[in-house]
């Protein structure tokens, strides 16, 4: 499936959570820059979360919401689907991007921000937490900024998602984890700094100075 359009994120119902910006606990801020200039750039997956060895990852989903379940071994099997909404971000307290995931309820929030900001991702904004480690009622409140000085965004590139945080099989390697647990193994060639930057969530630069926005998929 791969990304979808944030406007569909809606017609999914959810199953099972990772988060890069990890504010943990009542009080935690984080002054940030999204790296988005427009509310259809956002990023929008539906992804299934299995268990690999002692850890959980986030899988693509290949079927679209009006797709028969068969369309998808891992929507056969009864592996819930999951909607998520990951945001990249600069983060001013260490110079890294940093990637938070948030749920079909927070698009109205992010939304919002679009609507009343439309240079969002040349302002600086502070996310804070509202709600104790565990609080299944926690708030995230965003605040603008405006005397803290922005970065210049324009040579950072937005993390690719799919194929790296959310991992993209194919059906017949679907097919396998539900066989044996575990997805076939796959050579890695890419052994480049940018792909050790994306492993440390730092901020790649790019040459000729633009953004590059991730595969996109709207119905």
């Amino acid at each position: 499936m791969g990304r979808i359009d944030v406007n569909d994120i809606d017609k999914y119902s959810s199953g099972n959570s990772s988060e890069w910006l990890k504010l943990q606990n009542d009080g935690d801020v984080a002054r940030v820059q999204f790296l988005y200039d427009k509310y259809t750039d956002l990023d929008a997956f539906v992804c299934h979360k299995v268990k690999i060895g002692d850890t959980e990852r986030y899988v693509d989903c290949k079927r679209t919401y009006d797709d028969p379940l068969d369309a998808c071994p891992l929507c056969e099997a009864g592996i819930p689907i999951k909607p998520v909404m990951i945001l990249a971000m600069y983060d001013h307290a260490d110079g890294k991007v940093k990637i938070w995931e948030r749920g079909k309820t927070f698009i109205k929030k992010i939304e919002a921000l679009f609507n009343r900001y439309p240079n969002l991702s040349n302002m600086v904004f502070e996310i804070e937490r509202r709600g104790a480690k565990g609080d299944k009622k926690t708030q995230y409140e965003i605040f603008p900024m405006p005397d803290v000085e922005p970065v210049d965004l324009s040579e950072i590139e937005k993390p690719e998602f799919l194929g790296s945080f959310i991992l993209d099989k194919t059906p017949d390697e679907m097919m396998s984890y539900l066989n044996t647990g575990s997805f076939p193994q796959q050579e890695d060639n890419n052994n480049d700094t940018v792909s050790e930057r994306r492993r440390n969530n730092e901020p790649i630069r790019r040459e000729g100075g633009s953004r590059r926005s991730g595969r996109r998929i709207s119905y």
